[in-house]
């Protein structure tokens, strides 16, 4: 994904793009992405947008492994599970 792609998501889900592109320009965010990252390359995850959406407890995830991209509503209605 390009920054002309991440800034089109940005504007969808109602982000003010002002402050958005003034974040994404200070890569405040850089090193924990990068870190991030490395523990999917260490954990032999693929490099598709993939995730683990669940609870942690006493550093320990419990969730559900979600590889490649999904519309909204699939993450809204787990989240929504999640949270009750």
């Amino acid at each position: 994904m390009n920054t002309k792609d991440i800034k089109s998501h940005a504007t969808k889900i109602g982000l003010k793009l002002a402050p958005f592109q003034s974040c994404l320009d200070s890569k405040r965010y850089k090193k924990h992405i990068d870190n991030d990252m490395k523990e999917v390359q260490i954990a032999g995850k693929p490099g598709t947008l993939a995730f683990i959406l669940g609870k942690t407890t006493d550093n320990i995830v419990s969730g559900e492994f979600i590889s490649g991209t999904r519309d909204f509503s699939f993450y809204n209605t787990r989240i929504d599970k999640l949270s009750k």
